[in-house]
């Protein structure tokens, strides 16, 4: 894929994060009323670690899962702030990494026009 390619999709997937966000605490304009509010967070973790040869080496634990998932509950708002920052973090070093690429496109382009012009 190219860095064209993966900037744009960082910012796609940076805005759609957004705008899901921006549903939290909009009112709602049907039957049901009220405004948008987190519904549910779904989170299973699992840890990598074999003791010995033929051991389990897959571990989950669902009281760890449930108390993690309240606390990721209670901090929702802080840790939702973070993630979508990140997102867009991530799109504006996808679009530094794209710059070279960008750059020989145009290259590109001044030369086909250059050629067009003769």
């Amino acid at each position: 894929m190219s860095k064209v390619q993966q900037w744009r999709d960082a910012k796609s997937k940076a805005s759609e994060a957004t705008k899901f966000l921006a549903l939290l605490g909009k009112p709602q304009n049907t039957t049901a009323r009220g405004n948008g509010y987190l519904h549910g967070i779904s989170v299973v973790t699992s840890i990598y670690h074999q003791e010995t040869d033929g051991a389990k080496n897959y571990h989950e634990c669902k009281n760890f899962d449930d108390a993690l998932t309240k606390v990721i509950k209670e901090r929702f708002a802080e840790l939702s702030k973070m993630a979508v920052d990140a997102m867009h973090e991530n799109a504006r070093c996808a679009a530094i990494d794209a710059q070279t690429e960008v750059q020989a496109m145009l290259a590109e382009i001044d030369k086909a026009q250059e050629i067009k012009g003769e």
